[in-house]
């Protein structure tokens, strides 16, 4: 299943719409990013499609399948809101059963979203600038005394609001990364042990033992800007305080200001990023309609040409019809 170009997507019942050997790729872009919500949630409607139950699912994924589906969610955004007829609202059940789990620059909210190595199967989750908001997210690594795959977890600048964050890791069969997050008012019913974590930001929220670099408030205002509610306002405290440069971490064409200036090369700020803009558009350094986010595609400043990356800085001509570059020309302004 292909989601793309700014689609709208309406699910009912109980498993919404449900992967069985296959997989998902829903990806946006930073101005018309996809759409996942319950059916009633697009539109008012005069009866209720299915019956009520103890969880409904935007996504369902079924175990006992096929354990190499893969699920990638890119500028995509989902949100669950409240449900009379639901006791539990889940985004993905039985979300182990996946082998390869990659969500980058995705808005989920009112979301119940449970990662779980299930049936032996090994699973990597990579959670990458994402804002989670009141919601829940358990990800979960079950001992066992028999050695088996596991699940791999990375979390990196993801903004954790008035949410329930659970870390079950009882068994260091695979490294868990916690690093350049923003925890803010989070519950905490799990200790965080055992989890290589630094970097990160607590505001009014518990810190993960163990971890170096954090960053501790009591107090954050946050501002809004042409793409969400989350740009950081005057605060400095999570400025150049993250673990790596923001190239190293994808986010050179990004930002957490509203004054839209792009990471870049520098030391990668603290919690979740927007795309930078120019005049309400994401950047687009050499003019040719395509976002430097989108023809940057690793999001390093670097041009990758085995990755199928287009040059985004300074304006290039067409290829000539011999296969040559053409020339590098400019147009001035009128």
């Amino acid at each position: 299943m292909v989601l793309t170009n700014g689609v709208a997507v309406g699910v009912f019942g109980p498993y919404g719409a449900r992967l069985g050997t296959g997989s998902l790729v829903s990806e946006g872009t930073p101005l018309n990013p996809n759409w996942v919500v319950p059916y009633h949630a697009v539109q008012e409607q005069p009866i209720i499609w299915g019956t009520a139950s103890n969880g409904r699912s935007l996504f369902w994924i079924d175990p006992l399948t096929n354990p190499t589906r893969v699920v990638r969610l890119r500028f995509t955004r989902a949100s669950f809101p409240g449900d009379p007829y639901s006791k539990r609202q889940v985004f993905s059940n039985n979300g182990g059963t996946a082998a390869t789990w990659e969500v980058r620059d995705c808005q989920l909210s009112g979301l119940y979203w449970d990662f779980y190595c299930y049936y032996d199967r090994a699973t990597t989750a990579s959670l990458v600038n994402n804002i989670f908001e009141r919601g829940q997210i358990a990800i979960s690594q079950d001992y066992s005394a028999v050695v088996k795959p596991f699940i791999a977890v990375d979390l990196y600048n993801n903004l954790f609001w008035k949410s329930q964050v659970e870390f079950y890791y009882d068994n260091p069969a695979t490294v868990w990364t916690v690093k350049d997050n923003v925890f803010d008012t989070i519950i905490q019913p799990v200790p965080f042990s055992g989890v290589v974590n630094g970097h990160n930001g607590y505001i009014n929220s518990p810190q993960m033992p163990g971890g170096s670099g954090d960053v501790v408030l009591t107090n954050f205002t946050y501002a809004t800007g042409p793409l969400g509610n989350y740009y950081h306002y005057y605060y400095n405290d999570f400025v150049d305080a993250g673990s790596r440069t923001a190239d190293q971490a994808g986010l050179y064409h990004h930002t957490t200001r509203t004054t839209q200036v792009p990471e870049a090369g520098s030391l990668v700020d603290i919690g979740a990023h927007y795309v930078a803009t120019v005049n309400g558009e994401p950047s687009d350094d050499d003019g040719d309609g395509l976002a430097d986010v989108l023809e940057d595609r690793n999001g390093d400043g670097l041009v990758d040409g085995a990755a199928g990356e287009t040059p985004w800085s300074g304006y290039h001509s067409p290829t000539a019809l011999t296969g040559t570059t053409g020339l590098t020309t400019y147009t001035p302004l009128k």
